[in-house]
């Protein structure tokens, strides 16, 4: 990534965190903690556990896009489930969707879609269950 692409990674990591707290709220989902990270390579990435026991994240990956200007945000989810006596961990990861921002008013004009990326990759978070995690 060029400075530039850094600088706006960087303002769209903060909408992103935005939309998750907000997105999380609605939900009524407690004890969400959200990280982001703007080097190497920028992400933002919430994490909880649901009642079973299973932890979970959101992460959205900005990367620059080499085919054309502008940034593409990745979407996925991991799952994952330790068990502190036998000390092993069970776990998924599932790459769910992507979003093109193509120019610097790129964000707000893809809003809409951003959201419905965050409510697919989140349903596919939830829909997660012991059985599918590896052994």
């Amino acid at each position: 990534m060029t400075q530039k692409e850094f600088e706006r990674a960087d303002r769209v990591i903060g909408q992103l965190e935005v939309i998750m707290r907000r997105l999380f709220a609605e939900r009524g989902v407690a004890g969400v903690s959200i990280e982001s990270w703007r080097w190497d390579k920028p992400v933002v990435t919430a994490r909880w556990q649901t009642e079973d026991t299973i932890e979970r994240n959101i992460e959205v990956f900005v990367f620059s896009d080499a085919i054309r200007p502008g940034l593409l945000l990745r979407f996925g989810t991991s799952a994952w489930q330790d068990d502190e006596v036998q000390l092993k961990r069970k776990w998924t990861y599932r790459q769910v969707t992507s979003v093109a921002l193509d120019s610097e008013e790129g964000f707000e004009a893809a809003e809409s879609e951003i959201r419905n990326a965050f409510e697919e990759v989140y349903g596919v978070s939830i829909a997660i269950r012991e059985n599918d995690l590896n052994r």
